[in-house]
Protein backbone atom coordinates (compact mmCIF):
# COMPACT_ATOMS: atom_id res chain seq x y z
CA UNK A 1 0.00 0.00 0.00
CA UNK A 2 1.31 3.45 -0.88
CA UNK A 3 2.06 5.72 2.07
CA UNK A 4 0.60 9.07 0.96
CA UNK A 5 2.34 10.97 3.74
CA UNK A 6 5.77 9.85 2.49
CA UNK A 7 4.75 10.60 -1.09
CA UNK A 8 3.69 14.15 -0.13
CA UNK A 9 7.03 14.66 1.68
CA UNK A 10 8.92 13.53 -1.42
CA UNK A 11 7.24 16.06 -3.73
CA UNK A 12 8.15 19.74 -3.64
CA UNK A 13 6.02 22.33 -5.39
CA UNK A 14 7.75 25.49 -6.59
CA UNK A 15 5.51 28.54 -6.88
CA UNK A 16 8.04 30.97 -8.34
CA UNK A 17 9.80 31.00 -11.68
CA UNK A 18 12.74 28.67 -12.14
CA UNK A 19 15.79 29.81 -14.05
CA UNK A 20 16.50 27.44 -16.90
CA UNK A 21 19.98 26.89 -18.23
CA UNK A 22 21.43 24.64 -20.87
CA UNK A 23 23.49 21.84 -19.35
CA UNK A 24 26.05 19.73 -21.10
CA UNK A 25 27.34 16.31 -20.18
CA UNK A 26 30.81 17.77 -19.65
CA UNK A 27 29.58 20.03 -16.83
CA UNK A 28 29.40 17.11 -14.42
CA UNK A 29 32.28 15.02 -15.75
CA UNK A 30 35.39 14.51 -13.67
CA UNK A 31 38.46 15.92 -15.38
CA UNK A 32 41.12 13.24 -15.66
CA UNK A 33 44.73 13.69 -16.71
CA UNK A 34 45.95 11.02 -19.12
CA UNK A 35 49.22 9.43 -18.08
CA UNK A 36 51.18 7.67 -20.83
CA UNK A 37 51.59 4.13 -19.51
CA UNK A 38 53.79 3.02 -22.40
CA UNK A 39 56.78 5.07 -21.29
CA UNK A 40 56.40 5.09 -17.48
CA UNK A 41 57.92 2.78 -14.94
CA UNK A 42 55.66 1.65 -12.11
CA UNK A 43 57.23 4.15 -9.70
CA UNK A 44 56.91 7.06 -12.13
CA UNK A 45 53.28 6.17 -12.80
CA UNK A 46 52.45 6.05 -9.08
CA UNK A 47 54.04 9.48 -8.55
CA UNK A 48 52.09 10.98 -11.46
CA UNK A 49 48.84 9.30 -10.39
CA UNK A 50 49.15 10.57 -6.80
CA UNK A 51 49.72 14.08 -8.13
CA UNK A 52 46.74 13.77 -10.53
CA UNK A 53 44.40 12.43 -7.82
CA UNK A 54 45.33 15.20 -5.38
CA UNK A 55 43.57 15.33 -2.03
CA UNK A 56 41.17 12.45 -1.46
CA UNK A 57 37.85 13.88 -0.33
CA UNK A 58 35.12 12.10 1.60
CA UNK A 59 31.41 12.75 2.12
CA UNK A 60 29.78 13.27 5.50
CA UNK A 61 29.17 9.52 5.76
CA UNK A 62 32.92 8.85 5.28
CA UNK A 63 32.68 7.50 1.73
CA UNK A 64 34.71 8.85 -1.17
CA UNK A 65 33.26 11.69 -3.19
CA UNK A 66 32.38 10.90 -6.79
CA UNK A 67 35.40 12.74 -8.22
CA UNK A 68 37.87 11.09 -5.83
CA UNK A 69 36.41 7.66 -6.49
CA UNK A 70 36.53 8.05 -10.28
CA UNK A 71 40.14 9.25 -10.21
CA UNK A 72 41.32 6.45 -7.91
CA UNK A 73 39.43 3.82 -9.92
CA UNK A 74 40.83 5.03 -13.27
CA UNK A 75 44.46 5.24 -12.17
CA UNK A 76 44.22 1.89 -10.38
CA UNK A 77 43.01 0.35 -13.64
CA UNK A 78 45.85 1.97 -15.58
CA UNK A 79 48.36 0.67 -13.01
CA UNK A 80 46.93 -2.83 -13.45
CA UNK A 81 47.53 -2.50 -17.20
CA UNK A 82 51.19 -1.66 -16.53
CA UNK A 83 51.58 -4.63 -14.18
CA UNK A 84 49.99 -7.08 -16.63
CA UNK A 85 51.88 -5.99 -19.77
CA UNK A 86 53.97 -9.12 -20.11
CA UNK A 87 51.51 -11.58 -18.63
CA UNK A 88 49.61 -12.21 -21.88
CA UNK A 89 52.78 -12.74 -23.91
CA UNK A 90 54.22 -15.08 -21.29
CA UNK A 91 50.98 -17.09 -21.12
CA UNK A 92 50.93 -17.43 -24.92
CA UNK A 93 54.54 -18.66 -24.93
CA UNK A 94 53.68 -21.27 -22.29
CA UNK A 95 50.68 -22.43 -24.34
CA UNK A 96 52.82 -22.75 -27.43
CA UNK A 97 55.41 -24.84 -25.56
CA UNK A 98 52.66 -27.13 -24.27
CA UNK A 99 50.66 -27.52 -27.48
CA UNK A 100 53.63 -27.91 -29.84
CA UNK A 101 54.38 -31.13 -28.04
CA UNK A 102 52.30 -34.22 -28.55
CA UNK A 103 49.86 -34.62 -25.66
Amino acid sequence: MIDLKKLKEAITFVDGAVEEKQASAEDHMTKLEEIDITTCTEEEFVEKAVAAIGDVKKNDNKTLTKDSFIKIFKYTGDFAKIRSKGIKAKAQEERMVHFDKEA
